[in-house]
């Protein structure tokens, strides 16, 4: 089956604190630009990856070879989570020391393989971009994102990779998903 709509939070090969050991199986750099891609993707579809700001560029570069490898067309960050404490509030520092601030926000990236023009109709143009949400366990995201793809992006055939939970309406591959594929 294929997708209209993919969300990917992949296991980078890196963890904050250097070489501490990460709670899930991580994939090489190389492994990763060679990811199966067209046996997910609709003729028409968007994805949305999470990026992190530790090794935004050596993630970006993994997206922009599949951007390259796949003819893929770069849409911008639609979502920030920026990551709250219990209060609401945004999160302080913490962690090894930072080069120049401590990179507590991740991001979402999307790209389109549909050359020109909108991949689809918008659903709400209004759509606001940050997420403030409390971090929970390691890696987990805030089920937020997916509510507003669905809101933005309507019903369609929506697959999640490295899912860490299944989510209605959301088909899922992930070891936490209890999936049968794993990569």
């Amino acid at each position: 089956m294929t997708y209209e709509v993919i969300l990917a939070d992949f296991p980078w090969p890196y963890t904050a604190f250097g070489t501490a050991k990460l709670p899930y199986k991580s994939m090489t750099w190389e492994g990763l630009k060679d990811f199966p891609w067209p046996e997910f993707m609709a003729k028409r579809c968007i994805i949305f990856s999470w990026v992190t700001g530790p090794l935004l560029n050596k993630q970006m570069a993994v997206h922009e070879h599949w951007a390259d490898r796949f003819k893929w067309r770069y849409l911008g960050v639609p979502f920030v989570w920026i990551k709250t404490k219990k209060d609401g509030t945004p999160m302080g520092a913490s962690g090894p020391r930072a080069a120049l601030v401590k990179p507590k926000n991740e991001f979402v990236v999307a790209y389109t393989n549909v050359r020109s023009g909108r991949t689809f109709p918008l659903l709400d143009e209004g759509m606001k971009q940050d997420i403030y949400a409390p971090r929970t366990r390691h890696s987990e995201k805030p089920a937020e994102v997916g509510e507003r793809i669905v809101s933005l992006l309507g019903d369609r055939p929506r697959l999640e990779l490295f899912a860490r939970q299944q989510v209605p309406g959301w088909d899922s591959v992930g070891a936490e998903a209890k999936t049968v594929r794993i990569f």
